[in-house]
């Protein structure tokens, strides 16, 4: 549960951040 919630978050800033 803890890798979900770490990777939704991270893909989030990533795509946030590589726009």
């Amino acid at each position: 549960m803890q890798s979900t919630n770490i990777t939704k978050p991270r893909q989030f800033l990533t795509f946030h951040m590589k726009s």
